[in-house]
């Protein structure tokens, strides 16, 4: 193969593969980084914790304000079960496990737990419990959701810097492969 035959063939060949290649890979980061946006287990666990939070509060003011009243107690006892159920299973779980906040808010549930209404009629001193178990709780809640705040902030900013480096990777490699196909659409 002379020299002018490989330079007329061979290279232009080769740089054809090359932009082929390069708009190839731009293409599969583009792939990667909108499979990598799906959210995951994370996501509104500051909302989780502030509801549970929430009907922890509520049932702390239906035992201050209504004593003895089995009915209300029972009621916003409830709301609060379903909060704390959904907060300490499943996804929301591993998160606070990961975050090292499973422990204190699990102790805290089980404590206020212990004290169910629909099992049995609260005695005075034990309505006072429960009350005072629903402020450990509340503590141990807003500790665990400045936590995953700071997570959540944590990831989300790992995830921006990830894209912007995948981003700039497709943009170099379009560029190049656009070059490319420029010098080959001169030759």
């Amino acid at each position: 193969m002379s020299r002018a035959t490989f330079w007329r063939t061979t290279v232009p060949v080769l740089l054809l593969m090359l932009c082929v290649g390069l708009l190839v890979y731009g293409f599969l980061r583009l792939r990667a980084i909108e499979d990598s946006m799906r959210l995951d287990d994370a996501t509104n666990m500051v909302w989780v914790i502030s509801q549970t939070q929430v009907e922890a509060l509520e049932l702390q003011v239906v035992l201050a304000k209504s004593p003895g009243e089995a009915g209300r107690i029972g009621q916003q006892y409830d709301l609060f079960r379903s909060r704390i159920d959904m907060l300490t299973q499943g996804p929301q779980l591993r998160f606070l496990d990961r975050m090292g906040g499973a422990g204190p808010v699990l102790a805290a549930a089980r404590a206020a737990q212990r004290l169910d209404p629909a099992v049995r009629q609260l005695a005075p001193y034990e309505e006072q419990e429960l009350s005072r178990q629903m402020g450990v709780l509340v503590r141990e809640l807003n500790r665990a959701a400045n936590r995953a705040m700071v997570s959540e902030w944590r990831v989300l900013s790992d995830r921006l810097g990830s894209y912007r480096t995948a981003v700039a990777q497709v943009a170099y490699s379009l560029g190049i492969g656009v070059l490319l196909a420029i010098y080959l659409g001169w030759r």
